[in-house]
């Protein structure tokens, strides 16, 4: 499953959220969505985990989770995201 991960301090890193979200399970890609030319943090970042119930009880744990002073949104990806971010370049397959 692919879960969206919003309203992210520009502090938060990929290292910080795979730790945070391991803690439910396996972690297949986790990556923070940056501006191609700058680079700095877009404010929000993907995790996919293959276990869809691993998924589903992180969403439900991290949802409104304060990270470095910014209470988090998380939720399932829309169809689509992963298209579009693939395209953007911000991912490499």
């Amino acid at each position: 499953m692919i879960i969206f991960v919003g309203r992210l301090s520009s502090k938060t890193c990929e290292k910080t959220l795979t730790d945070l979200f391991s803690d439910f399970g396996t972690i297949e890609l986790c990556f923070v969505v940056r501006y191609k030319q700058t680079k700095h943090s877009r404010g929000y970042a993907y995790v996919i985990m293959p276990n869809n119930n691993e998924a589903k009880n992180a969403i439900q744990s991290m949802n409104n989770y304060e990270l470095n002073g910014e209470k988090m949104m998380v939720k399932k990806a829309r169809p689509g995201e992963m298209k579009f971010i693939k395209e953007e370049g911000s991912i490499d397959e």
